[in-house]
């Protein structure tokens, strides 16, 4: 069983996912991401049949007001 099925499921699973969501907006429309000086983001998607694999990449945060 996954951990977060039957009995075993967390009740604050909801609220985190939501949180994290938030968290994530918050950082986007306070700060600026680059890519790390003289590097390019390599947006190709990769990916098969059942599962999308994340990049990898270094990302550099410039903290500053927008």
């Amino acid at each position: 069983l996954p951990f977060s099925a039957g009995r075993r499921s967390c009740v604050g699973e909801a609220f985190a996912k939501s949180e994290l969501h938030i968290i994530l907006g918050m950082l986007l429309q306070r700060f600026k991401f680059y890519p790390p000086q003289g590097q390019k983001i390599d947006f190709t998607p990769r990916s098969n049949i059942f599962v999308f694999i994340p990049l990898e990449t270094e990302t550099q945060l410039v903290i500053r007001e927008r």
